[in-house]
């Protein structure tokens, strides 16, 4: 958890942990993505501190996180399109796992943050990333959702984030007759 220890604006928060044979033996054996990237991956979520439902991830104002001795790369702001809009981060997962001891040796993560007033909370996940061939065929082992559900999922996932970078902003048609194009 990130919770403000003190009235400072930079706050500290430690988590020490080991991983266990068995997680480091996924790691190690698991293919590689791209030179020096596993598909097994330790990763760091972090959202609001919230009980009221689902959270998605949020980082905090002035995130650093720091894997044993040395720091974690963030993703960076891109900028809004939008005149008088902030600039925003997207708050992926983060992966941990290139600066972590991989055997039973207690690894350190330290997440630097802003406080402003809010508390966070903060989760290391070990996941597998799929291939997108991957994703597909578990996708076609659920099955097919109807049409009209899908679009009710849609609808209701951007009213409730109206700032979703989701939008549909204009549709080019072509006004010539198909049948008189070729002529």
């Amino acid at each position: 958890m990130c919770i403000p220890q003190n009235n400072e604006k930079l706050q500290e928060s430690p988590c020490v942990f080991a991983l266990t044979p068995r997680q480091v033996d996924l790691i190690r054996n698991s293919r590689e993505l791209q030179p020096g990237v596993k598909s097994v991956q330790v990763v760091l979520r972090i959202c609001y501190t919230d009980t009221s439902g689902p959270q998605e991830d949020q980082y905090p104002p002035n995130i650093a996180v720091k894997v044993n001795h040395s720091y974690c790369s963030v993703p960076g702001y891109y900028p809004s399109n939008k005149p008088g809009v902030e600039p925003k981060r997207p708050c992926r997962p983060i992966n941990l796992t290139h600066l972590m001891y991989l055997s039973s040796a207690t690894n350190r993560i330290t997440v630097i943050w802003g406080n402003y007033g809010k508390s966070y909370s903060v989760g290391l996940f070990l996941v597998r990333q799929m291939t997108s061939a991957e994703l597909l065929q578990r996708l076609k082992t659920i099955g097919i959702k109807h049409p009209e559900l899908c679009k009710a999922l849609v609808k209701e996932k951007l009213r409730l984030d109206p700032e979703s970078e989701i939008a549909t902003t204009g549709v080019r048609v072509s006004l010539i007759c198909p049948s008189k194009q070729h002529s």
